[in-house]
């Protein structure tokens, strides 16, 4: 499905009762323009939808990326984004920095009961205002906060008990991969049951861990 073009209208906000709702429903669209003043690189617009695989994200469009290790990158982003989503009683589930023609800085964020179109809209535009000031980006860029969808990456514990039962791709930090279903959750592995047998991984060797889709 097509992006949805933006509203030409600055300032508009969601209708209070959709934004209060969490957002789900692959396709379902919902998209407003933000208006934040002329402040540094301010976002051009906002909009959010749910893709296919169940996420709804709010975007904004700004410029700015700076050249460097993306790794170095996401943490600082990490630690500008965890007190945002905390002070909106959400919580930061992943930060993914892709280069490219058309560069993306993707926040990952949820909240008990699923996180909702305001949330998303609120943290955007704080975010934007912060990395104005912080000036860690340059260059074009796009700022995404958007809900885990199915293919969220598993990182704790609670993430893995969550999906016992589940089949699931594990990425070490050696480069081996591993696939299986989530067997036993300990406080720090997880025990995946393979067609070979059983594999016990621990959290801090996991490079990343997403569930195996069904289609």
């Amino acid at each position: 499905m097509g992006s949805p073009a933006p509203s030409s209208r600055p300032g508009r906000r969601p209708t209070k009762g959709a934004a209060d709702r969490p957002f789900s429903g692959p396709g379902a669209i919902l998209r407003a323009s933000v208006g934040l003043g002329e402040v540094g690189c301010r976002p051009l617009f906002f909009w959010g939808k749910t893709d296919f695989l169940g996420r709804f994200f709010a975007r904004f469009r700004v410029v700015g990326l700076e050249e460097g290790g993306v790794n170095d990158l996401e943490e600082r982003l990490r630690s500008l984004a965890e007190p945002v989503l905390t002070r909106h009683g959400a919580a930061l589930v992943d930060v993914q920095v892709r280069r490219g023609r058309t560069q993306l800085v993707r926040i990952v964020a949820d909240q008990p009961g699923g996180i909702t179109l305001d949330v998303c809209a609120r943290v955007s535009q704080e975010l934007s205002r912060m990395l104005d000031v912080d000036d860690p980006i340059q260059g074009r860029y796009t700022l995404e906060v958007t809900s885990p969808g199915l293919d969220r990456p598993l990182r704790t514990e609670a993430d893995f008990r969550k999906h016992a039962g589940a089949k699931v791709k594990v990425v070490l930090a050696s480069g081996r991969h591993e696939e299986g279903t989530v067997d036993d959750v300990k406080s720090d592995r997880v025990r995946l049951m393979r067609a070979s047998g059983a594999v016990e991984v621990p959290y801090v060797d996991i490079a990343k861990a997403t569930l195996v889709l069904p289609w």
